[in-house]
């Protein structure tokens, strides 16, 4: 009786939400520490699972000029873990269109609003070693369209090949 009453406030608890779907749209401020190493990003929303993923709000000028735009990450990756997390925002994203900042010196230079970005390719090579230990075949990101991954991440869908 006891534990069963337990099990009812946690369900209860666990269907609560602390942001709406708007703030997932738009990103969360990254917390690191409710990471584990290596772990796809996760919220619960409405009693839902869903898959996030991680950018950058605001990157710099260097980064801007190597790779134009910040990435996605859907996993806690190793580029993403040598990334200043000071402006990664945690989303739920609806499309593929980020809001985000280039910065030197302090000082905004350029503003970007639901700009496309692109998925991170570490990530991908994470998720293509997760799909050949669970399908027992060599994949390799040949095998995957960074396009469909986004789409799968955008419709909640990534989730159920993994």
């Amino acid at each position: 009786m006891f534990f069963e009453k337990t099990n009812n406030l946690i369900d209860k608890i666990s269907s609560i939400n602390i942001f709406d779907k708007d703030t997932l749209q738009k990103g969360i401020d990254f917390n690191m520490l409710s990471m584990r190493d290596k772990d796809f990003f996760r919220i619960k929303l409405d009693g839902n699972l869903y898959f996030a993923c991680a950018y950058l709000s605001v990157i710099d000028e260097a980064m801007f000029a190597k790779y134009v735009s910040p990435r996605i990450h859907f996993i806690l990756c190793d580029d993403l873990i040598s990334i200043d997390k000071t402006h990664m925002k945690v989303c739920i994203p609806k499309t593929n269109s980020f809001d985000y900042k280039v910065r030197a010196n302090g000082i905004d230079t350029r503003l970007f609003y639901e700009h496309p970005l692109k998925i991170c390719p570490v990530c991908v090579n994470y998720l293509c070693k997760i799909l050949s230990k669970k399908h027992n075949k060599n994949i390799t990101s040949k095998h995957l369209d960074n396009e469909k991954i986004m789409n799968m991440i955008i419709q909640n869908k990534l989730k159920n090949i993994i």
